[in-house]
């Protein structure tokens, strides 16, 4: 079914979460047919994911508290190596989520969308 996130921390973090479902799924597949597992390395764009992944603070969204919780216990049972933060110097997305954001971002968006790169914003 569909969700609906509150917060883009809660998005991504329920994007992170789908991600490594698939790549455990993937590696799965790999294992058995080749019989050797690949670690799973977690990357995503969400620096305050990483930092709330490794803080004791929880979050008021019990929905976002229970994701974060499997994270980390995933991380735990070695269900994947590790997770870090990768910056984008053109994140688009940062038009849609950010107050004041730089005019080329806007005008890439722009572009995106007019030239059939970008077909849906959910």
């Amino acid at each position: 079914g569909e969700r609906v996130d509150v917060s883009s921390l809660s998005a991504e973090t329920h994007a992170v979460q789908k991600g490594l479902q698939i790549a455990k799924f993937l590696n799965d597949m790999h294992t058995e047919i080749t019989g050797k597992s690949l670690p799973i390395d977690l990357r995503c764009d969400a620096e305050s994911l990483i930092t709330h992944l490794d803080t004791c603070k929880r979050p008021r969204d019990l929905e976002l508290y229970a994701d974060m919780a499997q994270l980390r216990e995933d991380r735990e049972t070695k269900e994947y190596r590790n997770i870090k933060h990768v910056p984008h110097p053109v994140n688009l997305t940062d038009v849609l989520t950010k107050r004041t954001v730089a005019r080329k971002k806007k005008e890439a968006l722009r572009e995106a969308l007019t030239s059939g790169k970008i077909r849906y914003l959910h």
